[in-house]
Formats: C-alpha cells, sequence, structure tokens
C-alpha cells in the first residue's frame, strides 16, 4: 500500500480594534499567531488574520501542489436584554487571499439579527429572526452586481412551556422559515417545523422526557416535498457516583414528487444512546455509546407501461400494418414485452448500521495547576447493501499548566486512523488506511478582565493510503 503525506500549519490572531494601545504586544505574536480579545458588557468589535500553509493542496499522489492562504475577518455583535425583550446581532466581513495555486480570492459577508419577545416570562416567548449571506458567485469572473450572490432567510416562531403539575411540564413549538438565494434561479425555499415534549420526574434523581416534532420543507424550484417525523424518549438517573442516561428514537424521512413525478423514497432511522459521566473534585469521567440502524427503500413507477398494460389486458390493443389491416393485438405483458414496452419500476433498499463510542477523563496532574485530558472514540460505518465498511479510532490529549492566575500555558495532540473495506462483486476487494495527525501549542496571558492576549500555532500531518 502506498502513502502520501499531507503537512498543513496554522497560525491565528485576533486584534480588537478597541484595544489599539496594545498593537506593540500583537505585532511581538504575529509571528506565531496572536489572539487579543476585548469583551464589553453589550458589544464586541473583533478584527482577526489567519494564516494557513498547505503543502498538498489537491491531495494528489503524484503532484503535489502547495498553498498559502491568509484570511482575514472583521465581526461585530451586540446585545441587549430585559425583561420582556432580547436581542442579539451579530455580523462579520472576511476577505480570503491566496499566494499560490489557481484559486482566485473571495469576499463574503455574514450576519444576523434575533430579537425574541417574551411575553410571559417562563411561558410564552415569540421571535423574529434574520439572517444574511454575501459572496461572490464565480471567483474567476470579476467582480460585479451579476456576479454577486445574496442569500437571505428570515424565520419567526413561539415556543410555549405549560406546567402541568409539580413533576409534569409540557411545550409546544413553532417555526417558519423563508429563504432566498438573489440568483437567475428560482431556489427559495419555505420550511415548516413543529414540536411537542413532555417531561416527567419520577423523583429528584430520576425522570423521563418525550419529544416528538416534524418537518416539511417546500423548494420553488423542485417538486420534491421532503417530510420528517421524529420521536425520541430519554431517561436520566442520577446517582451517588454520577449521571446517567439512555434514549430510544425513530426518525423517518419520506419524500414524494409532486405533480406528475413517479419517484419516491423512504429512510426510516432508530437509534439507541447511553451516556454516564461522573466528577470528583476538580476530575470528570465521560462515557457514551451510540447505535444507529438506517433503513432506505427508493422506488420508482412506470406510469406509461401501467397504463399500457391496463388497456392491453383489458381491451387489447390491436397492431395495425401500413395499410390499416390489423395483423394482431397485444393482450398482456409478454405481448408487451415482444414488442420491446417493458416494466421500467423499480425498487432498491440500502441498509446502514452506524456504531459509536467515546471515552474521556480529565483531573489534575502533579499539580492543581496543570490539568490532563485523556480521550478515544471509535465509529464504525457498515454499508450493508453495497458491502462497504469505514472505521475511524481516534486519540487526543490536551494538557494546560497555569503558571499565575494570569498566564496559563496549553498543548493537545491528536492521531486518527480511517480504515475503509469495499467489497466487489464483479472485481477484487480494496482496501485503503489514513492516518492523521494535529499538534499544537498555546500562551494566554489576562491583562485585564476584559482584555486577555493568547497565541496559538496548530500543525497537521495526513497521509494517504492508495487503493
Amino acid at each position: 500500500m502506498d502513502y502520501f503525506y499531507v503537512f498543513k500549519a496554522q497560525c491565528e490572531w485576533t486584534l480588537s480594534l478597541m484595544v489599539i494601545r496594545w498593537g506593540t504586544l500583537f505585532c511581538l505574536f504575529a509571528v506565531g499567531g496572536a489572539t487579543v480579545v476585548y469583551s464589553a458588557e453589550n458589544a464586541s468589535l473583533v478584527a482577526s488574520q489567519s494564516v494557513i500553509y498547505d503543502d498538498n493542496a489537491r491531495l494528489s499522489h503524484e503532484k503535489k501542489e502547495s498553498e498559502i492562504t491568509l484570511s482575514t475577518e472583521i465581526s461585530a455583535g451586540w446585545q441587549q436584554q430585559t425583561k420582556h425583550i432580547s436581542i442579539d446581532a451579530n455580523y462579520a466581513m472576511s476577505y480570503v487571499r491566496r499566494r499560490l495555486g489557481e484559486e482566485d480570492n473571495t469576499r463574503q459577508v455574514n450576519g444576523g439579527g434575533r430579537v425574541t419577545w417574551h411575553v410571559l416570562p417562563s411561558r410564552v416567548q415569540w421571535y423574529v429572526a434574520d439572517s444574511e449571506s454575501y459572496s461572490v458567485i464565480d471567483r474567476k469572473e470579476i467582480d460585479t452586481d451579476s456576479n454577486r450572490s445574496q442569500q437571505r432567510s428570515l424565520s419567526t416562531g413561539s415556543k410555549i412551556d405549560i406546567p402541568l403539575s409539580p413533576v409534569d411540564s409540557l411545550s409546544f413549538g413553532a417555526n417558519y422559515t423563508v429563504s432566498r438565494q438573489d440568483t437567475t434561479e428560482d431556489n427559495g425555499s419555505k420550511v415548516r417545523d413543529a414540536s411537542a415534549s413532555l417531561s416527567h420526574r419520577f423523583s429528584t434523581v430520576r425522570s423521563v422526557d418525550l419529544s416528538l416534532s416534524t418537518s416539511k420543507p417546500t423548494f420553488n424550484n423542485s417538486e420534491n416535498e421532503p417530510e420528517t417525523i421524529e420521536a425520541f424518549i430519554s431517561f436520566n438517573a442520577l446517582t451517588a457516583s454520577g449521571s446517567f442516561s439512555a434514549g430510544l428514537g425513530v426518525n423517518r424521512l419520506s419524500t414524494q414528487g409532486g405533480g406528475d413525478s413517479e419517484a419516491k423514497s423512504k429512510t426510516t432511522s432508530n437509534s439507541f444512546d447511553i451516556s454516564y459521566s461522573s466528577s470528583w473534585g476538580q476530575s470528570q469521567f465521560q462515557v457514551s455509546i451510540t447505535k444507529q440502524l438506517k433503513d432506505s427503500i427508493s422506488s420508482f413507477y412506470d406510469e406509461d407501461y401501467g397504463a399500457f398494460r391496463a388497456i392491453a389486458e383489458s381491451s387489447g390493443i390491436n397492431i395495425v400494418d401500413s395499410s390499416g389491416v390489423v395483423i394482431g393485438q397485444i393482450n398482456n405483458a409478454d405481448d408487451l414485452a415482444f414488442i420491446g414496452i417493458e416494466d421500467q419500476s423499480y425498487e432498491t433498499e440500502d441498509v446502514v448500521i452506524q456504531t459509536g463510542a467515546s471515552i474521556s477523563l480529565s483531573k489534575p496532574i502533579f499539580t492543581p495547576a496543570t490539568h490532563v485530558t485523556l480521550g478515544f472514540s471509535y465509529s464504525n460505518d457498515e454499508l450493508q447493501t453495497q458491502k462497504d465498511t469505514q472505521k475511524v479510532l481516534a486519540y487526543d490529549m490536551t494538557l494546560s499548566h497555569a503558571v499565575s492566575e494570569y498566564l496559563a500555558f496549553n498543548a493537545f495532540y491528536q492521531i486518527d486512523k480511517s480504515e475503509f473495506d469495499t467489497t466487489n462483486d464483479d472485481s477484487a476487494d480494496t482496501e485503503r488506511t489514513d492516518f492523521s495527525q494535529q499538534a499544537g501549542i498555546g500562551v494566554s496571558y489576562s491583562l485585564t478582565n476584559d482584555i486577555n492576549i493568547s497565541a496559538q500555532v496548530d500543525g497537521s500531518q495526513r497521509r494517504v493510503g492508495r487503493e
């Protein structure tokens, strides 16, 4: 098995425009990446700069091409909350520059706002939200009015909490979202969703939650009308050693084309998850296991063939020569197949089994000022029909050390192993194994309660196997 390597290094720094007097200190950290953050009570204004170097941007075995990407972003945020009204707004402008390679620069603006009216505090609330995104459609063309895209989404909805008894509570929610993209095609959409949940406490340490939700989007440029229905129940318990939670869920996604569409699909997912967490002193332990079975069925009904067959079996279809003389008759499906008319209907099924598990342990070592976190995760996806398997093993470690109440150091390391196995009926089986590693070191310093400076340098390496 052959491999090729990809090395990527990233350094990032952020400078608040409201803290001009720290410009000299910012330049000292700019080589490795630095962050200067200032947070006011209700508003923030931040400028950030990141640099990424990739020595094999196209993930090629034969020809490596390196790339340097510089990204500049300016963001602003404002929050305000009273007893009956809460407001949240955030906007960001970014400009991505690529020094090598063939890709052009990119400009983009993203932002949104949300206003929530608390009609009855802790009981009834209503919100209105708006989000916008502006970008260049084709980075190869000149930045003109016809080469720009603007996406906008407007949503509104409500939430109602009803206490039924001291141990029972009921919640309802409904949302309506309209999205639109200003391009030559009418590709807007509307989404309606609703949810209901019921919570019951058996005691102060045991409870059960039941939820039901549905969502139905419609698209302006498509007659497909997908609909999702989901139900989930979870059991929660608090013991002397820690907290325990287990859940069962069912999700069904069905798509049926509108109008004269003859294609249909249905996906049913059954999921189970269990988790346990425990904490003592400054230490914490967590473990979780998930299992999901996904069954997808796609079908197509040939309406033209169905109409021909119905006529043939009911009254017959005469076969006439060029002079108008009847030379035969079609009376059944075999006769239709004889003249080349066959049923094109089909139904396919695909089953996917997904398994996942994760374990993490966080605790101080040597001294209370030094903290370490160890983690392990595993995932396995099995495509039963296609006979494909993908396994991912990941290990990570994070170490932090507080020199003082103002200065702290941190470091992390992560390694992933991905295995791909495909069994083909008409050709040789294929196997591939990929490895990736990530590491980083950083330092942070708190100047005041509102100003924090940090520097971070990250690097990653990926080894991709050849099938």
